[in-house]
């Protein structure tokens, strides 16, 4: 069972609006930063807790656009 608190008078007025439930890959964050380290650990987490609490979590990927100029960066971690 789930139960959702909201501050509004119906959901979907605040936060839970406006999360669409994507685990952050750390794509944008920089190499050594606190934002990419909390993307790796917290995509472990989800990991760990679906195991421990056998829910489905579907990995469906994303997808990048690069300008032209960019591309030749990127291709070292595709």
């Amino acid at each position: 069972r789930v139960a959702l608190l909201e501050k509004e008078d119906d959901v979907a007025k605040q936060t839970s609006s406006r999360n669409n439930g994507m685990i952050h890959p750390g794509i944008a964050a920089s190499s050594g930063s606190k934002k990419l380290t909390y993307n790796i650990r917290g995509n472990r987490m989800y990991t760990q807790a679906a195991e421990e609490l056998g829910f489905e979590l579907v990995r469906c990927g994303s997808v990048v656009m690069l300008e032209k100029s960019m591309y030749q960066l990127a291709l070292p971690y595709v």
